[in-house]
């Protein structure tokens, strides 16, 4: 099952690297399964060697796990039962870093990005301070932002504390400088 269930996940690695348009030297499938004890309630990954997923194979990895066990929590225990969780296959393909050139950046003002204000607890600024908000989908090259400010996008708000500066990059990075005046 093992084996069956490895030849299917790596076969979604090279559908993932087709698609991604990675070239065959250039990509690195990686086995791992999660091993544990049983009994046990936390899992340690452990690479699964190249090659087919035989006897050798197996008792391979039960090796590997035992090994790693050792080294994370100082023992092993290798008459006991070892039970596989999880099989999964990273697929890593080598790219080359981009040279893209940064945009030049534009006017600094961001009202265009402003979505609204919010009021943040800031107890270097007095206690509950109401702060502009502004939409990181709507940033631009060259937007500056005074702190105390807010920044929302969809996984995460950056906050940009009093007395800091926040700048949007040529390469869309919102940069704060610390102390930096409005």
């Amino acid at each position: 099952m093992c084996g069956g269930v490895l030849r299917g996940l790596g076969a979604d690695a090279e559908a993932w690297f087709a698609d991604e348009g990675i070239e065959p030297t250039r990509r690195v499938p990686r086995r791992v399964v999660d091993l544990r004890y049983v009994g046990q309630n936390y899992e340690l990954p452990v690479p699964l060697r190249d090659g087919p997923v035989d006897a050798a194979a197996v008792d391979a990895l039960r090796h590997d796990f035992h090994a790693a066990h050792e080294r994370m929590y100082g023992y092993a225990a290798p008459g006991d039962t070892v039970e596989a969780v999880t099989f999964r296959v990273e697929a890593i393909g080598t790219v080359d870093v981009s040279a893209a050139d940064p945009e030049p950046l534009g006017k600094e003002d961001p009202a265009a990005a402003l979505a609204g204000h919010r009021d943040v607890y800031l107890p270097e600024h007095g206690g509950r301070t109401r702060v502009p908000v502004y939409d990181r989908d709507l940033l631009r090259p060259g937007h500056r932002m005074p702190g105390p400010a807010l920044v929302d996008q969809y996984d995460t708000t950056t906050l940009v504390p009093p007395g800091d500066t926040a700048q949007v990059d040529g390469h869309h990075n919102i940069v704060i400088t610390i102390g930096a005046p409005a």
